[in-house]
């Protein structure tokens, strides 16, 4: 092995030899890329998403030297925050009580370096980044910018997807590169989520951008609740609109059950988010439980979710699990 990697070394572009400009791959790391792929080891991947998918600390810790998450930004009242911040979830229940501004960012470029840094220097040896829907966030522009300066392969997934849906993905990621499966191949069973959402009302969508003006000034005039879906492509659209919060939660659970009879048999993963709406979640919950192969997950949105819904939004994800071929 040793004569067989001296002699691809020494094959390789002279001007690798000299020292790498900014952000190119240094040639120890090309080497170890060859190593590997006459060895068929796969390389130690390191998963990194945003906040966006809510994972918990407890998450994140078990899967400690292989996953890490870069938070996103919440400005509440000109207060800024770090989403994860403890103390976010109550200043925006009280900055939408009070009427404060609320707002989100994406992370900047050098926190996205600041988290390949890490991985790298913790033994990663490629890099698979999980980003929220680009058609919601330029998240996964700002993690392809550093990742041009990043010592090692750097990919880049846009998840079509927020909350509990991109967390299935990163954690199946995560878990396959524990286990020495292909992380992006478990990332990709795992995406598909169907995904609907209910607000109290479109404004604060409206003021993200999410949705149209024309939507959201309709749906106030007729004290409509909407019924919001996301697509395949990740973006988000009003799928229906009902009268009073009971009907909603009602539909909720009908569209839900609705594609676990349609859908092909096989195991169904249901959970439920919101913000500040726990016993309407509990309710939502309920009539989708003997529905799902494990109990219904419930959960608070991820604060960088709530910024855009408000207090009283529900979430409903269902997702059919689809098994790789390794696990077949």
């Amino acid at each position: 092995m040793s004569d067989r990697l001296s002699s691809l070394a020494r094959r390789l572009p002279s001007s690798l030899e000299r020292q790498p400009a900014r952000g190119q791959p240094r040639l120890g790391h090309r080497i170890a890329a060859l190593a590997r792929a006459y060895s068929g080891r796969r390389p130690r991947t390191w998963i990194i998403t945003d906040s966006a998918a809510g994972l918990s600390d407890e998450v994140v810790a078990s899967y400690r030297g292989y996953l890490s998450v870069v938070p996103m930004h919440v400005t509440v009242g000109g207060q800024v925050y770090n989403d994860g911040d403890p103390d976010l979830q109550q200043a925006l229940a009280m900055g939408f009580a009070l009427g404060q501004s609320v707002s989100t960012s994406r992370p900047a470029p050098g926190k996205f370096r600041e988290a390949y840094d890490h991985a790298v220097e913790n033994g990663a040896e490629r890099i698979i980044v999980i980003t929220m829907a680009g058609k919601l966030s330029n998240t996964a522009d700002s993690a392809r910018l550093a990742a041009e300066q990043c010592a090692v392969d750097v990919e880049v997934i846009d998840s079509c997807s927020a909350g509990f849906g991109q967390a299935l993905a990163v954690v199946s990621a995560a878990d396959a590169a524990m286990t020495g499966r292909d992380p992006v191949e478990a990332a990709q069973h795992a995406m598909g989520s169907h995904i609907w959402l209910t607000v109290p009302s479109l404004d604060a969508l409206r003021k993200g951008g999410r949705v149209t003006i024309a939507a959201s000034v309709l749906g106030n005039l007729l004290s409509i609740r909407p019924i919001l879906r996301f697509d395949d492509a990740g973006s988000i659209s009003v799928l229906e609109r009902v009268r009073h919060t009971d009907r909603a939660l009602q539909r909720l659970a009908e569209l839900g059950i609705a594609h676990v009879s349609e859908a092909e048999p096989g195991d169904v993963q249901v959970a439920v988010q919101h913000f500040a709406a726990e016993e309407a979640a509990i309710e939502v919950a309920d009539a989708l439980e003997p529905h799902s192969s494990w109990p219904v997950t419930i959960s608070p949105l991820p604060s960088v979710l709530a910024a855009h819904c408000g207090p009283g939004a529900i979430g409903l994800i269902v997702h059919r699990v689809m098994h790789s071929k390794a696990e077949d």
